[in-house]
């Protein structure tokens, strides 16, 4: 099997933080004499492109297992690059926000910067869906949620990487990042074309979340019983009244003016948005201590 680490770089306050990484990753495969390459990224979606030419230039009989290094957008990246192939795909959190990986039982997303148990570790395969021509492993948010998601990203960006592991400080500055988004009057109560599993729900919207993984926006819970190995998708309807819950595999979202989302942290601007669910499409890797051998 062949190690492809893709390493985001802008996490790293100093370069001799990154150099560490890299350095830690060369000593741990030393032990493994195991093949591995480095990549670091060079701008946002350079992963995308770079695993796909990567792959195209594989041995037909040859294992990849690909590392997103980083955040929630880098481990957007490798998963673009990877869908539709038998590639497995992991993450190491050094991103500000992980919220993926606590969809797992783990007390603590530490274990996931354990290249050891990395490597030794077990595959679960998890579903994700397609955006558009997209995809995605955790959410997709519509509206006011993904303007607030836009501004929490540039204060987490701004305040370090360090920031998401201090959960209640984290949910605090989540919250004035929503109270900012609400000050844009137009998003508070949009209407929306809305059909999940061709049954309508078209109304005014605050926000439309549609959610794979258990959490999202720093720690925020998705609806109870969320898992992304279930083959559904979960969604959120908010509006001034509330919120209601509806489980489902398709879902249509489109309004008289364009849409902001935001997909797995990452936000766009789209006319409209089909979500489909790809069930047991990603062949995931979880930490195993090493005693259990290598896949």
């Amino acid at each position: 099997m062949r190690h492809i680490f893709v390493i985001n770089p802008k996490p790293f306050i100093r370069r001799s933080f990154l150099d560490k990484v890299i350095f830690r990753i060369e000593t741990q495969f030393k032990v493994l004499n195991e093949e591995y390459e480095v990549y670091v990224s060079r701008y946002p979606r350079d992963a995308v492109g770079f695993i796909r030419k990567r792959l195209i230039r594989q041995n037909t009989e040859e294992k990849f297992r690909v590392y997103a290094v980083g955040g929630s957008g880098t481990l957007y990246d490798c998963l673009n690059g990877t869908a539709g192939s038998a590639v497995e795909l992991t993450q190491m959190p050094y991103g500000s926000t992980n919220d993926f990986l606590r969809s797992f039982d783990f007390n603590t997303i530490l274990k996931f910067l354990d290249i050891e148990q990395l490597c030794y570790g077990s595959l679960v395969n998890v579903d994700m869906f397609s955006c558009n021509a997209n995809y995605a492993i955790n959410y997709c948010a519509v509206g006011m949620e993904a303007l607030t998601v836009l501004n929490a990203a540039r204060l987490y960006g701004a305040l370090g990487r360090h920031f998401s592991k201090f959960t209640r400080l984290c949910n605090y500055c989540y919250s004035l990042c929503r109270a900012a988004a609400m000050l844009r009057h137009e998003l508070n109560d949009r209407r929306y074309n809305l059909t999940i599993d061709e049954v309508d729900y078209s109304g005014v919207y605050s926000s439309i979340i549609v959610a794979n993984g258990s959490f999202y926006g720093c720690a925020k819970n998705a609806p109870e019983g969320t898992q992304p190995w279930d083959g559904y998708l979960n969604i959120i309807i908010k509006n001034k009244n509330g919120s209601r819950e509806v489980r489902g595999k398709k879902i249509n979202i489109n309004s008289q003016k364009p849409l902001i989302a935001a997909l797995d942290g990452e936000v766009f601007n789209e006319c409209a948005l089909e979500i489909k669910i790809i069930p047991s499409s990603v062949r995931f890797v979880v930490p195993k201590p090493p005693e259990h051998g290598l896949l």
